[in-house]
């Protein structure tokens, strides 16, 4: 236990004397990958076998899909 908490003492001083030196946080990352897709007249949208349903004025347009790791967005031109 001794041996831990001799570490984390040491680990924390080195953070510290590193801290000026370290470059600062910029934005955070927008990771996702971008499909080009068209809604159908039924105002559905297709992504891996999966339909999903968007609001009617999206029917019959092209529209951007962004695939984050946990969700889906959805961009039409002017919305």
């Amino acid at each position: 236990m001794r041996q831990a908490a001799t570490m984390n003492n040491a680990s924390a001083r080195s953070s510290r004397s590193e801290r000026p030196h370290l470059m600062p946080v910029g934005q955070p990352f927008d990771g996702f990958v971008e499909h080009t897709t068209r809604v159908s007249p039924t105002c559905l949208v297709i992504f891996e076998r999966n339909r999903y349903s968007v609001p009617a004025s999206f029917a019959n347009r092209p529209i951007s899909l962004r695939v984050y790791a946990a969700r889906l967005v959805f961009v039409a031109e002017g919305h």
